[in-house]
């Protein structure tokens, strides 16, 4: 159980696949849906300089447990929109208090 000060709800985008002209699947259009209960802690960010002003932004997302969210989804915050990084975390406790789904979140900006 996530705890009480985790107020965020975040949209998940999930792409539908789809086969290209060549039989490869490909992402489509985004379905989405909404979890609540969620809480998300700021990571760290890296400037590239490699002619171009670019900077990786990575966050922790804490979800409710069985939160549904997978690799390949987005995850839209506020003003930004994150894409799952790895395979999210499943915590299962015993006695159910410390139960929650964690995802790593990055994003690129400029």
């Amino acid at each position: 159980m996530l705890p009480s000060f985790a107020k965020q709800t975040v949209t998940v985008l999930r792409p539908s696949y789809v086969e290209d002209e060549r039989g490869n699947l490909v992402p489509g259009e985004y379905q989405s849906h909404s979890v609540p209960r969620c809480l998300l802690q700021p990571g760290a960010s890296t400037e590239f300089a490699d002619g171009r002003d670019t900077v990786a932004i990575t966050a922790t997302l804490y979800l409710p447990p069985g939160a549904d969210i997978q690799p390949g989804d987005r995850v839209k915050i506020d003003a930004f929109t994150y894409e799952v990084d790895g395979e999210p975390q499943r915590w299962e406790s015993p006695t159910g208090r410390v139960s929650h789904t964690v995802a790593f979140l990055k994003t690129w900006k400029g």
